[in-house]
This record gives structure tokens, sequence and C-alpha cells, in this order.
């Protein structure tokens, strides 16, 4: 978590999800753009926040126990992608949330 690194956070706030984790979202558009577990020290992001191709792909589907009768997370596991070295950048929908990791 140490590279991870809020740019602009003029919308950011956070949602207790539930006991033991949160969720940073943007309050001005309600784009979802965090999750973080409190015992862990990473935090997962939203790939779809990322500005641009990233090259990243699925490596599995999760929950698929409980997936409704209209999706079936079927097919084999996505490769992944070799990731640009560089920084990634990423926000909500609006702007009033930016942040960056490394590629």
């Amino acid at each position: 978590m140490e590279r991870f690194r809020v740019v602009k956070d003029s919308g950011l706030a956070w949602f207790r999800a539930s006991d033991t984790a949160q969720r940073g979202f943007c309050k001005d558009c309600g784009s979802t753009l965090f999750w973080k577990a409190d015992a862990e020290d990473r935090m997962s992001f939203s790939p779809g926040a990322l500005d641009g191709a990233a090259g990243l792909a699925m490596g599995a589907h999760i929950f698929t126990d409980d997936a409704g009768d209209y999706y079936a997370p079927e097919g084999p596991a996505a490769t992944v992608a070799a990731v640009a070295a560089g920084t990634l950048t990423a926000g909500c929908l609006c702007g009033q949330v930016r942040f960056a990791l490394p590629g």
C-alpha cells in the first residue's frame, strides 16, 4: 500500500461495508474506487477506474456459487498480460478523486 497514492481527494468518502472492510468512493458521482480490509496492508481498486488501457486481464471469478441464474461465470481463467512499467493513473467519473499506482 505504500506505493498507492491518492493525488486528489476532494470527492473521496469512505463507507463501512462490513465489520471487517470499508469502501472508498466518490461522493459526487458515486464511482466505486477502492476496497480495504481492516486486517490487511493492501487495498484493492476498481480496474474500471484506470485511465486508458492497462494490459490487465481477469485472473479468476469469485463468489461463483452465489451467482444468480442470469450470470454464468464460465470458461477458462484469463491469462495475465504484461503491464507496462511506469505509473498507472485512475479516478472517478467526475474527476474529484484521482489516484496513482505503479504499473
